[in-house]
């Protein structure tokens, strides 16, 4: 069916609307005139398990494609396996780990998260779940490590390189001389509370890539 014409004559140009677009157009009008359309889209959009891939105007082939939403739970998956495979989520051990390694670890994890955030449009941070994902991993890199590393990291490392200088250390190892640090205990106190807190945000990116719940 075609939805128009143009046909030429010697009266001139003469264009011919079919009845099913003209339809649609008076539709399309009233729904945007009264902001329905806007209502209509947003209800789609924010179910957590679809999002609107193509929107096409028109009769026939031309529709609104759904697809399942994959990138909420995709960014999820890839913030847990880093989470859980570096040194910043696995148990901490005082008698093996070295500090500034672990702070190395921290480190690598802020510049993985903060591009992973940058995946997500800006236009879908109005869903659920993707304002919670990036809720939760701006608190876990600016309330929980950043705090930490801003009152100790800059401190330490600068003590830490020093004493691998100094030739009194030269047969002690790292775990060894980091042990002299003055506020040693004060510092790994802070750490094994965070390395603690670190199973809470990695059991929430855990359901979020595996769409479980907590309780489960």
């Amino acid at each position: 069916m075609n939805l128009f014409n143009i046909t030429c004559d010697s009266f001139g140009i003469n264009f011919t609307l079919s009845w099913i677009l003209i339809l649609f157009v008076i539709l399309l009008y009233s729904l945007i005139k009264f902001g329905l359309l806007d209502k209509i889209l947003a209800k789609i959009s924010k179910n957590r398990n679809f999002e609107i891939s193509e929107l096409k105007l028109g009769i026939g082939e031309n529709t609104i494609t759904l697809k399942p939403n994959q990138s909420d739970r995709e960014i999820a998956y890839k913030l847990w396996v880093e989470l859980s495979t570096r040194k910043l989520g696995l148990p901490m051990d005082l008698n093996e780990d070295v500090i500034v390694e672990l702070y190395n670890s921290w480190y690598a994890f802020f510049g993985v998260a903060r591009e992973l955030l940058k995946e997500f449009p800006i236009s879908k941070l109005n869903n659920g779940n993707e304002k919670d994902l990036v809720e939760i991993t701006t608190e876990l890199l600016n309330d929980v490590l950043r705090v930490h590393l801003t009152k100790w990291q800059a401190k330490f490392r600068k003590w830490y390189k020093e004493e691998l200088e100094n030739p009194e250390n030269i047969k002690l190892t790292p775990q060894e001389i980091q042990r002299k640090y003055d506020k040693y205990n004060e510092l790994t106190e802070d750490m094994l509370k965070i390395n603690d807190n670190l199973k809470y945000y990695q059991d929430i990116l855990y359901s979020i890539a595996y769409d479980k719940d907590l309780k489960e």
